[in-house]
């Protein structure tokens, strides 16, 4: 039974990073979206 709170907070740990890296993907995406439209404006 002493295990059991050392892996909810690791589940919980790894739930928080998941999270972040899940904002992370999104702001990297959008920056992303936002390099391909410059480029694409730069060549016309």
């Amino acid at each position: 039974m002493r295990t059991l709170p050392r892996t909810t907070y690791t589940a919980r740990l790894l739930n928080k990073i998941d999270s972040n890296l899940l904002q992370l993907n999104v702001r990297l995406d959008n920056s992303y979206l936002y390099l391909v439209q410059c480029l694409l404006l730069i060549s016309y």
